[in-house]
């Protein structure tokens, strides 16, 4: 069994994926190569079996293109034909499908291979671009104009502002496209997304929930990260690979002034500003240290207002971090009352409550019960990718007897 795996870029969440979703597949036995486009990110990725294809023009003209017009996802004809190549040579049993949608594919192209030539599509949304006109999350407004057509968009100046607002017939576009693959199942990380897939113009097509998963082993017994707390004030602690809004800066800021003096807030990932009575750390590549990072915690708060299923609130949970989070997207899927609290999704009130409750009762939210709830969500995980595969494949050759 070969499987081609497709994806925008080698970057933030995707690399560790990529990595056990690899590795399930070729310690089954079976092969899979990873085709990226030719941006400079990808162009240094050291991921195991990738493929660089098309141009670094395209890309550029593609995101130009979407600037101007509003569209995307029907340029790059050129290049996708080099990704339709370099398809052919492999000769895929199963594509599978991550961010495409991000101004570098001509995705009818890719769909036309994918139906001549009788090839199966699995499609993980980590997001929900590919049921909108325009943008990735609509949660944080309460947004349900993808469920008609979209358009107008409130979220014009987010998600790579454009000149023109031509979000309906971008919908237009994607639903006339992705209704038309001739075998597509897709794949969602929460049951949140899942049921956002059942309402939209893609709900004729099997979807299957199979949570995001990590290396439980990696992120659990590491000495606390000690060097950044050097007064042993309680930490709340916060990850992300950038911060903004939608992430919860604005909260952390005002925690950081309102929390007892015995409370310290530190934000790992990269700040837009120094920020006063916040304790910043670079973003880091290493495992080990983000764990030692995670176990050094009192709790670890994920107040974003819009999100799938978030990996830091496994890899908090696998280093015996409790964890805080709002109900919102998939985030709360993660933990249960033995592990974290979940408050209504906004309530800054609740969300201190909750913070100072986990963080004065650790004995109610011990490491142990933490790393319990986790090993529901290991490496494991990317083995039910291969078994799901391997249904598709049985179910096609059934089909054709």
């Amino acid at each position: 069994m070969k499987i081609a795996i497709l994806h925008s870029a080698a970057a933030g969440f995707f690399p560790r994926f990529y990595g056990l979703l690899h590795n399930a597949i070729t310690e089954e036995g079976e092969s899979c190569r990873l085709f990226l486009p030719n941006i400079r990110t990808n162009r240094a990725s050291a991921l195991p079996d990738s493929v660089v294809w098309g141009t670094r023009f395209n890309t550029v003209i593609h995101k130009w293109l979407y600037r101007m017009t509003g569209i995307q996802d029907v340029f790059s004809v050129f290049d996708t034909g080099c990704l339709i190549r370099q398809l052919k040579l492999y000769n895929p049993d199963i594509i599978h499908c991550h961010i495409i949608n991000d101004r570098c594919l001509n995705i009818r192209m890719l769909r036309s291979y994918a139906n001549r030539h009788d090839i199966p599509v699995v499609w993980t949304m980590h997001d929900c671009r590919a049921v909108t006109g325009r943008c990735a999350y609509f949660d944080e407004i309460g947004c349900e104009r993808w469920k008609t057509g979209c358009g107008k968009c409130p979220q014009k100046v987010l998600y790579s502002p454009t000149f023109l607002d031509n979000s309906h017939l971008e919908w237009i576009i994607r639903k006339r496209v992705l209704t038309g693959f001739k075998s597509l199942t897709i794949v969602t990380p929460s049951n949140w997304l899942a049921d956002i897939i059942s309402n939209s113009y893609l709900k004729e097509y099997e979807t299957v929930v199979i949570n995001n998963g990590i290396d439980i082993q990696t992120f659990s017994d590491h000495a606390s990260f000690d060097d950044k707390n050097p007064d042993k004030r309680k930490i709340v602690l916060g990850v992300a690979h950038a911060w903004e809004a939608r992430k919860g800066l604005d909260l952390f800021i005002r925690l950081s002034h309102d929390l007892p003096d015995s409370y310290r807030v530190m934000l790992v990932g990269h700040l837009p500003y120094t920020i006063e009575n916040i304790t910043s750390v670079a973003p880091t590549s290493s495992a080990g240290e983000l764990a030692s990072i995670y176990a050094g915690a009192s709790v670890f708060v994920n107040p974003t207002i819009a999100d799938n299923f978030p990996t830091t609130n496994l890899e908090s949970l696998a280093s015996g971090t409790p964890v805080v989070t709002f109900q919102t997207g998939g985030s709360p899927e993660s933990i249960d009352d033995t592990c974290g609290i979940a408050v209504k999704k906004n309530d800054y009130d609740a969300l201190k409550k909750a913070i100072e409750h986990v963080a004065d009762n650790r004995n109610c939210y011990t490491s142990e019960s933490c790393r319990k709830r986790a090993a529901l969500f290991s490496q494991k995980q990317y083995r039910l990718y291969v078994q799901l595969f391997r249904r598709i494949l049985k179910d096609k050759g059934q089909s054709a007897l």
